[in-house]
């Protein structure tokens, strides 16, 4: 018997052996210690045996801590801000920081005044997400919005560890109209980033003490687009996401960029960007609502693939979606997006792509057949741009764009960015302008042509094209 619990074993023949199973439990009192259980053996006939005394280790248990870790928004232009009227995208993420497991974890989420969850009823919805590991993290996305009444965007949010217990009390999410929070993009690329460091101990230099802004330009807009994953046969871009995340960062930081002025387009198709840029016949794209003629500054980052069309020999940015052997009807002229950046009329566009208009891609391989062809001229962008806008490309039109694989960045983008941190302030003059951006990058010795003929044994020149007052201003190091 175990603690006045008894149970019959039934008859046991003369040379047979019987496994008998006692289920033991604990409460959640058990602590680190030994147990000790004792074992008496009754027979009808009086032919009992001796107790078996039995010790074993004990382990305290573990509980869970669930916290809600970070949120995120997005409104319909992927931008971190929440506007009256507008329906918005939220990512909630819960880290369990205890050191159990929580095995049935549900939220619930209420809305508070003018303030509308899609799909909750009476304004309350409830989600089931599983079981969360200590150190795990799990994420929530739902969409709501609030009316022109308006006058806080009141969210409350509970949780439960175990079905069997209770919601805790309710807590204000803190999300703030008009007020730029973190986008979801970035939200999910903290995560992948942390499981990639975790597999690899690899830890991306470039964002280590990246300096508060100092100053804020309100009238400054940045469009990002990172293609890595690509439909089809084609390639991924491996550190397309690494590069947009990372420029994200260093143009708040360096250039003053707020956060509600950041759009950032991740594995952009055809159609996504002709909503941002517009096209060839129309240009009058989500940019020409947002910039302000002859007062913007205008900046655009692209990084995913690049190829030449072999009829035209013109070069193209290639959506996610493209066809390699169908450029002109899939793919986005290069040529025609700086005409459409010159409509804009800003004050002044920068307009930087790490991609190649070779064919070629880093590992060696030709993403259009026969862009090899060593009779192949490509021109992607012409001499003569307006005087406005500046286009820097990472490398000559028959080169290819390499990546730098130990720092997970293409090579271009690595040094561009180690320039605007202060490398390439060369006459410590605490502003980097674009000449002097130009002069680091393309030192033939000590930046991305050397390293291109140091990693790869190939040339890579970067190109610097037009002229405008891009400028940084920053800290002496």
């Amino acid at each position: 018997s175990y603690d006045g619990m008894n149970a019959v074993i039934d008859n046991i023949k003369k040379g047979q052996t019987m496994d008998f199973y006692l289920e033991l439990a604990s409460d959640n009192y058990l602590m680190d210690s030994v147990a000790n259980l004792s074992l008496s053996f009754v027979e009808a006939n009086g032919f009992g045996m001796d107790t078996i005394a039995l010790s074993f280790q004990t382990r305290a248990f573990k509980a869970p801590n669930l916290k809600l870790s970070d949120f995120a928004i997005s409104d319909n232009d992927g931008r971190p801000i929440i506007s009256t009227g507008e329906l918005i995208d939220i990512t909630i993420r819960f880290r369990n920081y205890g050191e159990g497991p929580a095995n049935d974890v549900g939220i619930r989420l209420t809305a508070g005044d003018d303030v509308f969850i899609v799909g909750a009823s009476d304004n309350s919805l409830t989600a089931e997400l599983g079981p969360i590991k200590p150190g795990q993290v799990k994420d929530y996305q739902f969409q709501a919005f609030c009316n022109n009444e308006a006058k806080s965007f009141s969210l409350d949010y509970s949780i439960r560890d175990n079905s069997s217990n209770p919601y805790s009390a309710a807590r204000d999410l803190g999300p703030s109209i008009n007020k730029e929070a973190k986008g979801i993009k970035q939200l999910i690329f903290e995560e992948e980033s942390l499981a990639v460091n975790a597999d690899d101990n690899f830890t991306n230099e470039l964002l280590d003490g990246i300096p508060e802004a100092r100053d804020t330009n309100d009238n400054a807009i940045l469009v990002i687009i990172g293609n890595k994953n690509y439909r089809g046969n084609m390639p991924p871009v491996e550190y397309a996401l690494n590069d947009a995340y990372t420029i994200q960062e260093y143009f708040k930081a360096y250039l003053g960029v707020k956060p509600g002025n950041i759009i950032l387009k991740e594995d952009a198709t055809l159609s996504d960007m002709k909503v941002l840029f517009g096209d060839k016949n129309d240009p009058d794209g989500r940019l020409k609502d947002l910039v302000k003629p002859g007062i913007t500054d205008l900046y655009v980052y692209y990084s995913g693939h690049g190829a030449p069309d072999l009829n035209s020999s013109k070069g193209y940015l290639m959506p996610t979606d493209a066809n390699p052997s169908r450029l002109s009807l899939t793919a986005f002229a290069m040529d025609d997006l700086i005409e459409n950046l010159a409509y804009l009329e800003t004050r002044q566009s920068t307009l930087i792509v790490d991609a190649c208009f070779s064919g070629g891609v880093s590992t060696g391989d030709y993403l259009v057949k026969n862009a090899s062809s060593l009779g192949l001229k490509v021109k992607s962008v012409s001499n003569e741009i307006p005087n406005n806008i500046a286009v820097m490309t990472a490398s000559a039109d028959d080169q290819v764009a390499s990546w730098y694989s130990d720092k997970k960045h293409g090579l271009f983008t690595y040094f561009l960015l180690k320039g605007m941190s202060g490398d390439a302030n060369l006459d410590g003059d605490s502003k980097i302008t674009l000449e002097e951006l130009n002069l680091y990058i393309s030192d033939v010795d000590n930046g991305v042509p050397y390293k291109a003929r140091e990693l790869y044994s190939r040339e890579q020149t970067p190109r610097f094209i037009g002229n405008n007052s891009f400028s940084i201003s920053i800290q002496n190091k």
